[in-house]
C-alpha cells in the first residue's frame, strides 16, 4: 500500500501584526503577517489559554486582499508549513504557514 504525505495548515485565530509591504525579485507583493491562536493549556492548575503567535507570509492578489484587512481582524487561514533558515546570525529555523488562502473567520 502507498503512503500518501500531506502538508496542510488551517489556523484560526487574530490577525495581530501586519508587517510593511514589501516586494519579491520578481516583483510580486509580499506580507508578512502574525496570526495569533488561542488553545487550553492541559494540565495547568487553573487550565489556562495559552497563545501561540505564527508567522504566515503571503504574495500576489492574496497579498492585496490582506492588506484591506484590518489588525485585530479574525481569519482563517489555509496553507502548507514551511521550514527556513533566516540569513541572520545566529542562524535561526523559522516555520511560517505560506498561505494559499485567506478569509475573514
Amino acid at each position: 500500500m502507498e503512503t500518501i504525505d500531506s502538508n496542510a495548515v488551517e489556523l484560526v485565530g487574530t490577525l495581530v501584526r501586519k508587517g510593511e509591504p514589501a516586494h519579491t525579485r520578481a516583483g510580486l507583493l509580499a506580507y508578512n503577517l502574525m496570526v495569533a491562536t488561542q488553545r487550553a493549556h492541559i494540565g495547568a492548575a487553573d487550565d489556562a489559554a495559552r497563545e501561540d503567535w505564527h508567522h504566515v507570509y503571503c504574495y500576489g492578489s492574496l497579498a492585496e486582499r490582506v492588506a484591506t484587512l484590518p489588525e485585530g481582524s479574525r481569519v482563517r487561514v489555509r496553507g502548507v508549513l514551511q521550514n527556513r533558515i533566516t540569513q541572520s546570525q545566529p542562524h535561526r529555523r523559522l516555520t511560517a504557514v505560506y498561505a494559499q488562502r485567506i478569509e475573514l473567520a
